[in-house]
């Protein structure tokens, strides 16, 4: 391994070192700070949740994922939305009232500042602000075959209020290519960040005991992926997902002359931080 390999590595460690002793329930009081995470490259960690609901995807092709972060100020809703896939809502500030509608069943949880809840199959959602501070929520929205449409099933525990005092600010809408055959069970951190690589940066390399998804929201990113005794290697332009999967060395870097930029939605059981720095795997010795 070379120095600034080394260096790398180490200026990893570090940095999840201290991300690990920030309280979830501090999540929504940190900045965003950008950070170095190899040569010419930085990444971001804007929020972290805790949830003990499963994550489980299973496609049979293309699968669609959206970041988004909404607002809702006190007394306000999102009013009832469609949802089909998988919807993970992270409340970074505040508390929410979710109301969740699927297969005629509508039930009601309360979430609060630094937890997170995973919601299943088809049907629909309403978020309330019930408390008198301003909801500040991060969404990560995956729909197998892409984007759906359909009507909004009927609320039958509680009347659904229309829309009202919310915003929602799409921040990226990807194409994982499938299939996918993923998971993450027991109690887990969820977050969501960026990573930003300069041309010709670099991310080092490193392994997530659970997944991570990402999103290419500029320019082309390159993932170097060492399964096994092989070395795989894609390039996503911008508007296309990949995966890291959980237990695989892989690492990132931008090829080109032009700057690149993803999203990412990771997992990672609870308190154990969701990626650890690797040396470089020799069959992947030329990337």
């Amino acid at each position: 391994m070379s120095t600034a390999q080394r260096k790398a590595v180490l200026l990893i460690a570090t940095l999840l070192a201290q991300l690990l002793l920030v309280p979830a329930a501090q999540a929504g009081e940190r900045p965003v700070v950008w950070f170095p995470t190899g040569p010419g490259s930085e990444g971001s960690v804007f929020t972290r949740a805790t949830t003990n609901d499963p994550f489980e995807l299973r496609t049979s092709g293309p699968t669609g994922i959206e970041w988004a972060r909404v607002t809702v100020n006190p007394g306000g809703t999102t009013g009832l939305v469609p949802r089909w896939g998988i919807t993970v809502v992270m409340v970074v500030e505040g508390a929410a009232t979710i109301i969740s509608v699927a297969a005629g069943n509508c039930s009601s949880r309360a979430v609060h500042q630094g937890f997170a809840i995973i919601e299943r199959g088809d049907g629909a959602a309403e978020i309330r602000n019930d408390g008198q501070a301003p909801l500040e929520l991060f969404t990560i929205s995956f729909t197998p075959g892409g984007p759906s449409s359909g009507p909004v099933p009927a609320a039958f525990c509680a009347p659904a209020k229309p829309a009202r005092s919310a915003t929602v600010a799409s921040l990226l809408r990807a194409v994982i290519e499938g299939p996918l055959s993923v998971e993450s069970t027991g109690l887990s951190d969820i977050y969501v960040g960026g990573v930003r690589l300069a041309p010709q940066g670099r991310l080092a390399w490193h392994v997530q005991h659970r997944p991570l998804f990402g999103g290419v929201g500029e320019g082309h990113v390159t993932l170097d992926l060492a399964p096994g005794q092989a070395c795989q290697t894609g390039v996503y332009p911008v508007k296309t997902g990949f995966l890291e999967p959980a237990g695989m060395v892989h690492a990132l870097r931008n090829e080109t002359s032009s700057p690149a930029m993803y999203y990412y939605v990771a997992f990672a059981q609870t308190p154990v931080p969701f990626l650890a720095p690797s040396p470089p795997p020799g069959q992947c010795a030329g990337e």
